[in-house]
Parts: C-alpha cells; structure tokens; sequence
C-alpha cells in the first residue's frame, strides 16, 4: 500500500471538526457541496437513509460506480444488502458512523494506485477521532425529517365524463 504522499491523483482531504456547524447526520451527506467533484444525491429526507455517491460519473453499466470507502484502514462495504417491506428505504451502512467522531476525511479521485480496480471509482478514507480525554463528556444534536406522499388528483369516472363530453360536443 502506497502512502499519500506517492498517490499520483487528486486529494481532497476535509476536517469536520465535529460537524456542529452544518446539520449533516451521515458522512456521505456531510460530503455534499464541500468536496469538489463527488456528485452527492441525497435519497429522501428521511434522516439517516443516506446519499449515493459519483465520483468519476457512470462507468459501467453492471457493475457498482460507487467509490470505495475506507474507515481507519480496512475497506467498510456500504453496499444494502437487503431490501426492506417499505418502498424505497434503503439502509445506509455509513450510518452507523457519527460524523461528529470523524476526524478527517480523503477524497482521493482515482484509487487504482492503492486499492487496484475497487479503487477505481475513487477512494474516500475516513479516520475516526480517538479519545481526547478520559472523562465521558456527552453532546446532544437533533434533527428530524418529514415526507410528504403527494396529493391525488381530482379525476372524473366514467359517469362524471359522459356528460362532460357531450357537453363539449
């Protein structure tokens, strides 16, 4: 493995520093609009259900475009496994990491060079913050989501349209 300094490609590297400033409750969301040419498209605005990520555009056609992500050094799989008895949810496995524990996040355009072809879509390297102190310290941040099913159109039946059209002719 390669370290940063001999990667050939372009970095991005960010600093949440807590991530207080911006409402973002998952890394792939916290990605949006800050790390340049990573096309974040947020699913819902259901809290949590995550964002799928571009990096290079569409490549393949069968196979996955989503870029590789690396938590403290070993290769963590965001793929959903599963499907859910509600239309559309997806599990967000990135989810599971706070943004507010994250201590640094690498975008790194073409990681062929250290990851060979799961690289090739990009690489985003997350390093998790270690504990500072040995007191427990508690911070609090909520948010909520809502979604709204769009209403039904007024429509006519058959017995509403028969007249109507004979009215029109």
């Amino acid at each position: 493995v390669k370290q940063k300094n001999q990667i050939t490609s372009a970095i991005t590297s960010l600093n949440p520093q807590g991530a207080w400033t911006r409402n973002q409750e998952t890394p792939d969301n916290y990605l949006q609009g800050i790390a340049s040419g990573v096309t974040v498209t947020r699913r819902s605005g259901t809290p949590n259900i995550g964002s799928t990520l571009f990096m290079r555009g569409m490549s393949s056609l069968y196979a996955s475009n989503k870029p590789l992500f690396v938590v403290d050094g070993m290769i963590y799989e965001n793929t959903d496994f599963g499907g859910s008895i509600i239309n559309n949810f997806y599990s967000n496995p990135l989810s599971l990491i706070d943004i507010k524990d994250i201590d640094n996040i690498t975008v790194i355009r073409d990681g062929s060079s250290l990851y060979g072809t799961k690289g090739a879509n990009g690489v985003i390297m997350i390093t998790t913050a270690k504990a500072k102190e040995l007191a427990t310290r508690i911070d609090v941040g909520v948010y909520t989501g809502v979604n709204f099913a769009p209403k039904n159109i007024p429509v006519m039946n058959a017995s509403q349209y028969r007249p109507y059209l004979s009215d029109m002719l």
